[in-house]
């Protein structure tokens, strides 16, 4: 039992992924931690590579995802954990990849590996559900397979047909020589001893399939009517070419057991060559041998021409002084999941779109321009404020009772308020406000108000201009510098500056300081409760992640600077009302100022109730109202 998945345990995994026929050994490796069994040593982590299936990386292949789908089938259970891992979110995310890829391994059909997906609950919501209309249309109208089953599979050096072999020895397909390549269109004199050569006809390089730049080059074409004796024409025929753009996306070795063709493209009618974009970067050439016997079907490899690979070594050695430009990511291929549900809750509720309300086009442009902090930057600002942050503020409200921990005083002795930040526990959403809230205080007790970096100004009074000597460097860096030793001095009066611990724990504290200030900053912005709005990454309410502490400090000076912009630009009066309406309810929570005697709203609705509410509806305003107040307005999804 302890190298072998019980026979028990497989069927289910065949079940739950309806393939009846999945190798046990596949679904033992994908089951199977590393370490645990000596004959697979790295365990399902191989698998785990091929089954990061890309059509829906984006948007699902996070770890928390993966993990969830396992949790939810049951397939955390079903694992061969090892000494350190068991239950551990990497490992349940690594078996969900792995059974993917066995699937795909076990069955070569991609449908088989869709129904999987359906079957494990990847394909029901935001870009999975495009997805699985494009797998339901497919199950109702036979097309092309798009793996070829492993009895056409090349092997070395020979074109034709192979004798059927198991998947786990199928070799990997042969990559036809240099010898084989068309320079400047004119075949090589190897090309004399094929049967299958063709008459080249060459385009100009100003030719290309896609519409996309940067995509793929029409440059040394070879076309042929799947019928030699008629021409291709727009009424019927097959266009033959060896270079039809194929999307790569195997970063990862394949396992080492497994081979595979590379896509086959079926093209009806004939394309016609008028009128294509014009982009030049890389030709593909595909070897026209026979194979499977399906007509105006081609297999395509990559492969650099002569010349090309000569352009390529001579520009690398121009451009490798030259920094590498980072590729630009639209805000929402980052954020698409949390958008596309915003769009379907007003869509839902009759509510203005996120395009129209707080993601604008030119707000999109600003993230876009930013290289280095759009991800933060981007989270912060679709995340405040939203469903998710009252889901929060109502789990807050509702375990303040049961928390130990001490409500925020301005009396608090200094270092007693670092060591109940210490001991807050950052699970609890009240426990997260409090800490929040205590630091501001700590940044404020230690004249953080005072600082350039809080007033963004300079003042100059008589002292400004005495005879004695100021510390050189920059006035702003100095104030953050005061700051910070004087946090040190009130929370670690007895640490000596001289202690190898004093710089680890001042590096901390300096932290602690541009986090404090940043909330400040924010509450004098939008008011005291807009830190409530910001909800943790551990507290979100759905899969997407939060705002952390950690999220506003990495922030550099200019970014957060834009951040404080593009809020005021996109939801700053919004926001501000809301904070207005909210203040009492933080006063009461964080400060204990004064009692509720009546329960909130957002006390007694449900939180599936409150996901459902768009962010920035007046809806989610009235949660804040008392229960005895406005009683014909009403909080309900739709």
């Amino acid at each position: 039992m302890n190298s072998t998945t019980s026979v028990l345990n497989a069927e289910q995994i065949r079940a739950l992924l309806d393939v009846p026929k999945l190798p046990a050994e596949l679904i033992h490796e994908a089951l199977t931690a590393a370490g645990v069994d000596p004959n697979i040593p790295d365990g399902f982590k191989t698998l785990a590579q091929i089954g990061l299936i890309s059509a829906v990386r984006a948007e699902y292949n996070t770890t928390k995802h993966r993990a969830h789908i396992a949790r939810r089938n049951g397939i955390d259970k079903l694992i061969k954990y090892g000494p350190n891992g068991h239950g551990a979110e990497n490992s349940l995310a690594s078996a969900v990849s792995a059974l993917i890829a066995a699937i795909e391994l076990g069955t070569g059909s991609f449908d088989h590996v869709l129904n999987g997906m359906v079957r494990l609950g990847f394909l029901q919501e935001g870009k999975g559900s495009t997805l699985l209309e494009a797998y339901q249309l497919a199950t109702t109208k036979p097309a092309e397979k798009d793996f070829h089953s492993h009895e056409h599979l090349p092997r070395n050096g020979d074109s034709s047909q192979t004798d059927s072999s198991p998947p786990h020895q199928t070799p990997l397909p042969f990559i036809p020589s240099p010898g084989n390549r068309a320079v400047d269109g004119i075949r090589t004199n190897e090309e004399q001893t094929s049967s299958h050569s063709i008459p080249d006809i060459t385009l100009p390089p100003s030719l290309t399939f896609s519409d996309d730049p940067g995509s793929w080059v029409l440059n040394d074409l070879d076309i042929r009517s799947v019928d030699d004796s008629r021409p291709c024409s727009p009424e019927g025929g097959i266009l033959q070419a060896t270079n039809i753009p194929v999307h790569r996306d195997w970063d990862h070795p394949l396992h080492s057991s497994w081979g595979r063709t590379l896509p086959t493209i079926s093209m009806n009618p004939c394309l016609s060559l008028q009128g294509l974009p014009s982009q030049v970067e890389e030709p593909l050439w595909a070897d026209l041998g026979s194979s499977s016997g399906s007509d105006g079907i081609i297999q395509v490899w990559e492969e650099p021409s002569i010349n090309q690979v000569s352009r390529k070594r001579h520009c690398d050695t121009q451009l490798s002084n030259r920094p590498k430009k980072r590729a630009a990511t639209s805000p929402r291929s980052k954020y698409g999941g949390f958008l596309e549900r915003e769009i379907e809750k007003c869509k839902a509720k009759g509510h203005p779109l996120p395009c129209e309300t707080f993601f604008q086009r030119h707000i999109e442009q600003n993230l876009l321009s930013i290289s280095t902090s759009s991800d933060s930057l981007g989270t912060i600002l679709i995340r405040i404020a939203d469903a998710g942050s009252f889901i929060c503020l109502r789990n807050a409200l509702l375990n303040s009772t049961l928390s130990s921990g001490e409500r925020v005083s301005r009396q608090t002795p200094k270092k007693d308020r670092y060591e109940i930040m210490e001991g807050l526990d950052g699970n609890v959403a009240f426990n997260v406000f409090l800490k929040r809230y205590h630091l501001m205080e700590l940044f404020r007790d230690c004249g953080g108000l005072q600082s350039r970096s809080s007033t963004y100004s300079i003042s100059y009074t008589t002292e400004s201009f005495s005879s004695k000597s100021r510390k050189r460097g920059n006035p702003k860096h100095n104030d953050d510098a005061v700051v910070t030793e004087k946090m040190m001095r009130e929370v670690f009066p007895q640490l000596p500056t001289d202690n190898p611990e004093y710089e680890r724990r001042r590096r901390a504290m300096a932290r602690l300081r541009t986090i404090g200030r940043r909330y400040q900053a924010l509450v004098d912005k939008f008011g005291q409760s807009v830190i409530c709005f910001l909800q943790p990454c551990s507290l979100t309410a759905e899969l997407d992640k939060g705002v952390s502490d950690n999220m506003i400090c990495d922030l550099n000076e200019a970014d957060f600077k834009l951040l404080i912009e593009l809020l005021e630009d996109s939801q700053g009066k919004a926001l501000r009302g809301l904070c207005t309406k909210a203040n009492p309810v933080v006063d009461d929570l964080i400060f204990g100022h004064q009692d509720r005697i009546q329960r909130l709203r957002l006390q007694e609705v449900q939180a599936e109730d409150i996901i459902a509410i768009p962010k920035g509806s007046p809806d989610l305003e009235l949660l804040l109202c008392y229960e005895n107040l406005e009683q014909d307005c009403s909080v309900t999804a739709q």
